[in-house]
């Protein structure tokens, strides 16, 4: 019996041992591990190791290991960022020609109230090489109304198609609010015998609307005379709109225009 009990006592020790032995091992493993692994590097080795260690610390957030490294200059690259701006401003500006500048100048004083003044800056831009000026031009002088209606005539000769077109309409408005009918009659009738454009020629002739007979005829027969073809019809076709009469000559309009005169006395 107490031969038994020395050998399991002897059997305990042996068994504590080796488990101490076992837990005792690795241990010593890791610590040898983390001692060889910590031991600094040497000569060239040193950039290789930084940069690891680098890629390492950017890898346990989620961040490229090149961010730091564009990190580092992004004060300075924001910096030059807002310090460029300026100066491509500064470059436009030095960009816009002496016309534009001039353009501006222009409505800035129409805005102002000076009429005068825009209408005066409007006239030395009239003939401006660029065509965005001049079509700022037509723009002005349809604002500044029947002062400026000498110059929208002249810009409805533009050699610019899209200018012209614009003048005309704006020169067509303006007219509408001229209240002397003579006047207003007597510009329609010269603009239609230097047109040829039929549908150009049709808004002309829709002018002379709501003027008194005497007007309109008086308007018409020069255009109908004249060598223009394609006004002369179109003045001959509203004649007879508006009279009711077949167009013959211009001695049987004159007559009519004489009857209409007494009949009004």
């Amino acid at each position: 019996m107490k031969k038994n009990k020395r050998i399991l006592w002897v059997l305990a020790f042996v068994l504590v041992g080796v488990i101490g032995l076992l837990l005792y091992w690795p241990a010593k493993r890791r610590v040898e591990t983390v001692q060889v692994g910590s031991a600094p590097p040497k000569g060239g080795d040193v950039a290789e190791q930084t940069q690891t260690n680098v890629s390492k610390s950017m890898a346990s957030v989620g961040k490229p290991p090149d961010a730091v490294l564009l990190n580092k200059g992004s004060g300075s690259t924001a910096e030059a960022g807002k310090n460029s701006q300026p100066q491509m401003q500064t470059a436009n500006e030095v960009q816009q020609t002496a016309d534009q500048v001039t353009a501006e100048l222009m409505q800035e004083r129409l805005d102002d109230g000076n009429e005068d003044g825009a209408l005066k800056l409007a006239q030395k831009l009239m003939n401006s090489k660029e065509v965005e000026v001049r079509s700022d031009v037509v723009t002005v002088l349809g604002m500044i109304g029947i002062k400026a209606l000498p110059e929208l005539s002249k810009m409805i000769d533009d050699e610019d198609e899209d200018v012209s077109q614009e003048a005309f309409q704006q020169w067509l408005s303006v007219l509408d609010e001229l209240e002397n009918d003579d006047l207003k009659q007597r510009m329609l009738t010269a603009r239609m015998m230097m047109l040829s454009d039929v549908d150009t020629l049709e808004e002309c002739v829709m002018a002379f609307s709501g003027m008194d007979e005497v007007v309109v005829i008086n308007g018409l027969l020069p255009v109908i005379e004249s060598n223009n073809p394609n006004a002369a019809q179109v003045a001959r076709e509203h004649y007879e709109h508006v009279t009711g009469e077949e167009y013959t000559t211009a001695e049987a309009a004159k007559k009519l225009v004489e009857q209409l005169i007494k009949d009004d006395q």
